[in-house]
This record gives structure tokens, C-alpha cells and sequence, in this order.
């Protein structure tokens, strides 16, 4: 294998968030990218596939979350909305990108691996 190309989208790409439209847009161009990507390279043995990370708990989160009035209540919110009933862990984006970055997963690309708890379900 000559190597892989690892995008970071978002679940925002595939599933409406209200209010942040100009992001949702981005993400799902950085999907379509991917994918072009991936079909100009794949006979130089460059895979390149996207990760779509629904809500992860990390300091940017937090940071949304502290920007609300009630920023106890706002996390409660973000919570709710998670069909497994919590928020991602980083580990469990790093997991995928390790697997992507791997031999494991030579056969893998022009994929959007949606990491999302259910969200998108």
C-alpha cells in the first residue's frame, strides 16, 4: 500500500443541524472531496476515506456548551439527542482513524464512516 488519506467530516454532512447550515455544507463537500480523492488515487494505491464523528466530548464541545445560559441544562440537551444516551469519546474517533491508517483496512476507500452513536439512524 502506498498510504491513506484520512478526512474528518462530520454526521452534520448527512443529517440536517439547524442553524449551522454554512458547516453542514462544508462537511459534506469535504466528503465529496474524499471521494474524488479517492478515485484519482486508488491506482497508486492511495486510499482515502472520511470520518463523520457525530458529538464528541471535547473542549470545543464544551466550549459550545459554556455559551449557553444554562450550560448544565445544555449538556443534559446534547445528551438527549444521542440515541445510546452519552456523547462520543475521542478515543472512539482515534480508534477508526488507527483502523483507517492500518493494513487493516487496505480494501477501504471512498468511504464516509459515520461514528455517531445512532444520531444519523
Amino acid at each position: 500500500q502506498a498510504g491513506s488519506v484520512i478526512c474528518m467530516s462530520s454526521t452534520g454532512a448527512v443529517e440536517e443541524f439547524m442553524g449551522v447550515q454554512p458547516y453542514n455544507a462544508l462537511k459534506a463537500a469535504v466528503i465529496n472531496y474524499s471521494a474524488a480523492q479517492a478515485q484519482a488515487l486508488a491506482a497508486d494505491g492511495i486510499r482515502c476515506n472520511c470520518i463523520g464523528p457525530g458529538t464528541v466530548d471535547t473542549p470545543s464541545l464544551q466550549g459550545r456548551i459554556n455559551a449557553f445560559a444554562d450550560p448544565v441544562q445544555a449538556r443534559k440537551d446534547f445528551t438527549a439527542r444521542q440515541p445510546m444516551g452519552r456523547l462520543g469519546q475521542a478515543g472512539e474517533i482515534a480508534s477508526i482513524v488507527l483502523w483507517l491508517a492500518s493494513d487493516d483496512s487496505q480494501f477501504a476507500t471512498g468511504q464516509n464512516f459515520i461514528v455517531d452513536g445512532g444520531i444519523t439512524i
